[in-house]
């Protein structure tokens, strides 16, 4: 995962009714129909079913969550759709305290539109999400890490596939795994040495901004051939992946299980 990677994309403050308060990030043009969007989903949610204080759905990749513990306001995050939603029930309920410590119901109520109200308050916003974002940043890094480590198990019962080389941005984010069947020394000595973490790390971007410039897409996997292996190489949510295998065939069907 990238360091620059947005997990919180936005904090949404939306009065009863669907105006927007503040957000975390500004909307511009488009803040007022973006907030009453989402407060008339929110409405419509809870009219079908009573399921508790938080809701999310998922729209891709990304998800939007709220919040609703006063009569007055609501909170809605969008986020990354890898954000647990625990971790999301964490976070509502620091911004709503924190907001709470600032201004009172009877202030959300008599509010009549003057924006620069809250500007002393999205200081304190920002904080809190930063705080939020490093803690999932962490936790999301764990759970890849073991989610790979099961495809691993399922991409190496084809012995034709050699190693699987996870890069993220992090330091000690390196993880390559190697199958038991791989005996042929050279290879083992590539694998192992920091030449091939430093071609993944530059070869995948010079990639992908060349498929960019040429097909105006980024969203593929990319396959080379040496005089001993085959090479699959993919980019995906900012985490780099490196196959090595004997025949194209089998690095193909395997960076597709990443």
């Amino acid at each position: 995962m990238a360091d620059s990677e947005t997990l919180i994309h936005n904090v949404l403050f939306i009065k009863t009714g669907g105006t927007l308060l503040f957000s975390l990030r500004d909307l511009g043009d488009s803040g007022s129909l973006v907030s009453g969007y989402l407060e008339a989903v929110r409405s419509f949610s809870t009219e079908l079913e009573e399921v508790g204080e938080i809701q999310s759905i998922q729209l891709s990749k990304l998800s939007f969550s709220y919040s609703c513990k006063s009569s007055e306001f609501s909170i809605i995050i969008l986020h990354d759709s890898r954000v647990p939603l625990d971790e999301i029930r964490i976070l509502f309920q620091h911004l709503n305290d924190a907001f709470l410590d600032h201004y009172t119901e009877k202030d959300i109520k008599n509010w009549r539109g003057n924006h620069s109200f809250f500007k002393p308050f999205l200081p304190t916003l920002s904080m809190i999400c930063q705080r939020g974002e490093k803690k999932i940043s962490a936790r999301i890094i764990t759970w890849e890490a073991k989610h790979y480590e099961l495809k691993v198990k399922d991409i190496f019962k084809n012995p034709e596939i050699l190693s699987l080389t996870v890069i993220e941005s992090q330091e000690n984010g390196i993880q390559t795994y190697v199958n038991d069947s791989l005996d042929d020394f050279e290879i083992q000595v590539f694998i192992s040495s920091p030449y091939l973490n430093r071609t993944l790390q530059s070869l995948i971007p010079m990639l992908v901004s060349l498929e960019k410039l040429l097909l105006n897409s980024s969203n593929s996997y990319f396959i080379g051939k040496t005089l001993k292996f085959h090479m699959a190489l993919k980019q995906t949510n900012g985490t780099k992946i490196g196959i090595i295998g004997t025949t194209r065939d089998a690095v193909e069907e395997a960076i597709k299980q990443t």
